[in-house]
């Protein structure tokens, strides 16, 4: 009618089609929230086919099934949150642990649909990754809001975590992810990581123990997948015909370095969990001088389960925050410094470890800004401890256009 308007034509249009198409396009945008209709649609995707029927391809997933009815949350949506949902499903959806990607495209986001607060968590993570993917700012501003609203949903949930519906931990095991590597690109949250990290491990032990044989637990809890399977190409002298191995490029002079330096870390160690931690870092190194590259790698992991074993008691007392003051936390930051050291340093090999939309070393290595703040808390005379590793996540994390401001040491 407009056109016709412009060009001052008679418009024969007829007005009451328009209507109707408007009302049907409608209706296919806002959810009907009628009992009836909903609970008939979930019955027709969950119901088995019968045998003379043709099977459809399922719908959900064999570990989301829908509790009674399937939720629509939210409620309401903007074109904002289109846009952040979008960018999570083809891009910044995770991918961790290491084999679960899928999971994270086909069965969180149908998950969401049933706890608000995991859908904040994703429309976060969309709108954070996207704001960081581009020099405009197009969803920075708006990230802090899904987080807020999220953590809101999260703390009023956190009650019933010893809840005996395994959908709802599997909610807030997937939120427990999505918060840990937002944390991770966000410059002051140092301590939001390693407290979720922790959360990631706790709450994963809890649903192992007690839902090991449950259908409908998610597999992002999966204990020691073989790594030696999930990445074939990383293991030297394989029969695969595939020699990527041999084409890693490892800064191996970097790596001697490192090694010695962390050996000379021996004297700042009081804990069993700073050794567990050190022995970790070093046993990774020493992995990557055999060009181990799989060893190294697990190595690597393991080194975050040090976090989660850590006991009540300790684990406050060393997590950089007003309660814990940096004579308690020393050898636990020195050692952060260069548990990241080790991360740069084995990016040829993380790169070919993770899915193609995650291979962004800017994105991955953001948590190096941390070392900035962190070598301004270690004391003067532990300084000599960090000249190594911030060395080579200045010079090989400056590569991939990650920088790290470098103290003047004077000794």
């Amino acid at each position: 009618m407009e056109n016709c308007t412009a060009r001052k034509l008679d418009c024969v249009y007829p007005v009451q089609f328009k209507l109707q198409s408007q009302q049907l396009a409608a209706r296919r945008l806002i959810p009907d929230h009628s009992k009836k209709n909903r609970s008939a649609a979930v019955f027709r995707l969950t119901t088995s086919p019968s045998a003379s029927s043709p099977s459809p391809s399922p719908l959900f997933s064999t570990f989301i099934r829908p509790i009674g009815v399937l939720q629509l949350l939210p409620t309401s949506s903007t074109i904002e949150d289109m846009r952040f949902f979008h960018h999570y499903m083809i891009a910044a959806h995770l991918y961790l642990p290491f084999g679960c990607d899928g999971v994270w495209v086909n069965d969180i986001p149908q998950l969401a649909h049933q706890y608000e607060y995991l859908m904040h968590a994703i429309l976060s993570l969309g709108a954070l990754h996207l704001s960081l993917m581009n020099t405009v700012n197009t969803g920075l501003e708006t990230s802090p809001s899904y987080t807020a609203m999220q953590l809101h949903s999260t703390t009023n949930t956190l009650p019933t975590a010893t809840s005996t519906q395994t959908h709802e931990l599997n909610a807030m095991l997937a939120t427990c992810y999505a918060l840990a590597v937002q944390s991770s690109h966000i410059m002051d949250g140092f301590t939001d990581f390693l407290i979720l990290v922790r959360g990631c491990g706790r709450l994963d032990n809890h649903i192992s123990v007690h839902y090991n044989a449950e259908l409908r637990t998610l597999p992002l809890n999966v204990k020691g997948p073989d790594m030696y399977v999930l990445y074939p190409h990383l293991v030297n002298g394989n029969d695969n015909g595939d020699d990527e191995a041999s084409l890693v490029a490892m800064d191996m002079p970097t790596i001697q370095c490192m090694t010695v330096a962390v050996r000379a870390l021996s004297p700042l160690l009081q804990h069993d969990w700073d050794w567990k931690y050190h022995e970790l870092i070093l046993t990774a190194l020493e992995a990557l001088r055999r060009r181990a590259w799989v060893d190294a790698f697990i190595h690597f992991q393991d080194t975050y389960v040090v976090w989660c074993s850590m006991d009540e008691a300790n684990f406050p007392e060393h997590i950089i925050s007003i309660l814990a003051p940096v004579r308690k936390s020393k050898a636990f930051l020195i050692l952060f410094v260069h548990f990241t050291a080790i991360q740069t340093v084995m990016l040829p090999i993380i790169l070919r470890a993770i899915p193609l939309q995650a291979r962004f070393p800017q994105l991955m290595l953001l948590q190096v800004r941390w070392l900035n703040e962190i070598s301004c808390w270690i004391p003067d005379e532990l300084q000599q401890y960090l000249s190594v590793p911030l060395e080579a996540v200045g010079r090989l994390g400056g590569e991939c256009g990650v920088r790290v401001r470098q103290r003047q040491y004077l000794w």
